[in-house]
This record gives C-alpha cells, structure tokens and sequence, in this order.
C-alpha cells in the first residue's frame, strides 16, 4: 500500500445465503491528537477514521463508529451473507472530512 486511505479487500469463498469474510487493511494513521512528534516535540495532530461502512451491491451489509482507540493501519474483519454476486465497496470517513474507499467483487458460487 502507499498511501493513506488506500485499503486491501479479501472477500472468503462465498455460497448462496451462506457467512463468508470480509478481511480489509486500510493504511491510516489513527493519530490520537495526544502523542508527541520525537523530533520536535509538538503534539500531532488528532487524525483518525470515525465511520466505516460497506456495501454490497448498493445494500448496507456493515457500519462501524470508531475512536481514537483503533491502531495505525487498522486490521477489519466481518462477515456477509451473500445473495447474489456484486460488488462491495469498503467506504471509511475520518476526523478531517476525509472520505476513501475500495472495492472488491463478491463471487457467489
């Protein structure tokens, strides 16, 4: 990855009306607004993502609120219940407005 807000998607082996997966890495900084830059001492700034969402062919299969408590480049893992195959489209905001987002195919087999 090589920038923030950029993300890998893993979508598992998906089957009709069954559970499968999701695995996304998203490159961010989550900086708590608390910690202090080692070379000159000033505080960096609070940067960090505050909703997460994902949509599976236009249809809300997941949201999450998060804090400033979430590490930097943070690990999401949760699971779908494809009923057709589609696109999902992994979508996160942070504190500064920031809008990313990825996408990955969903094959149901």
């Amino acid at each position: 990855m090589a920038k923030t807000g950029s993300a890998r998607i893993r979508v598992g082996s998906a089957q009709k009306g069954q559970s499968t997966q999701v695995r996304a890495l998203i490159l961010h900084p989550m900086e708590t607004g608390q910690r202090k830059d080692s070379k000159t001492g000033e505080t960096i700034p609070a940067h960090w993502i505050q909703k997460v969402k994902a949509d599976l062919g236009g249809t809300r299969v997941f949201e999450a609120d998060w804090s400033v408590a979430i590490s930097k480049n943070p690990y999401l893992s949760f699971y779908i219940v494809p009923e057709s195959s589609g696109t999902l489209k992994v979508t996160w905001e942070d504190n500064k407005g920031e809008t990313f987002s990825a996408e990955a195919e969903v094959e149901v087999g």
